[in-house]
């Protein structure tokens, strides 16, 4: 999973602009990276934990990677 847009620890936003559901930004953390399961090891999800909302998700990575945006990346590793 070393070719994923986010990775453990990164500050990310999803825009206004991206959804219909909120008529704020969101910005969160993301807490675990994962393969979505044996079967399906190509689909990766991101567990988010969201400031604003105080609550966490778990998104595809195919649509967190298009509506979601990189604030700060917490290292390099």
């Amino acid at each position: 999973m070393n070719n994923t847009k986010f990775k453990v620890g990164d500050l990310i936003v999803l825009p206004y602009k991206n959804t219909s559901a909120f008529d704020y930004d969101d910005y969160g953390i993301v807490f675990k990276v994962e393969a979505a399961g044996k079967d399906f090891e190509e689909l990766i999800h991101y567990h988010i934990y969201w400031a604003i909302d105080q609550t966490d998700t778990i998104e595809e990575d195919t649509w967190a990677e298009e509506n979601m945006e990189l604030v700060a990346r917490a290292s390099n590793n």
